[in-house]
């Protein structure tokens, strides 16, 4: 499966990342290959994946939330998918 979250304000951005603005989300799934394989689908630029000890995940500007979304993603909080899977991330980086 699939995921994207809510789009969130970033105040702190990065300069190169600035270009796009302030309000992102997250792309992940159950597995990485799912993921890879999806953001292909919706042209994301492989060298974007983000992998990390909790989970894998793309950040995304709206426009591609919502292709992300007419492409069969799930909205899930988060916090919700990492507390179902025993996951634990700081609250701060989420």
């Amino acid at each position: 499966m699939i995921y994207v979250d809510e789009l969130r304000t970033y105040l702190k951005v990065n300069p190169e990342a600035q270009k796009h603005g302030q309000k992102w989300c997250h792309l992940w799934a159950d597995s990485l290959e799912e993921l890879i394989e999806f953001a292909k689908e919706i042209n994301l630029n492989i060298k974007g994946l983000q992998e990390g000890d909790t989970f894998n995940h793309f950040d995304l500007i709206p426009s591609k939330r919502a292709l992300a979304i007419e492409n069969g993603a799930k909205i899930q909080p988060l916090r919700i998918w990492l507390k179902e899977k025993n996951l634990q991330k700081s609250p701060t980086t989420l």
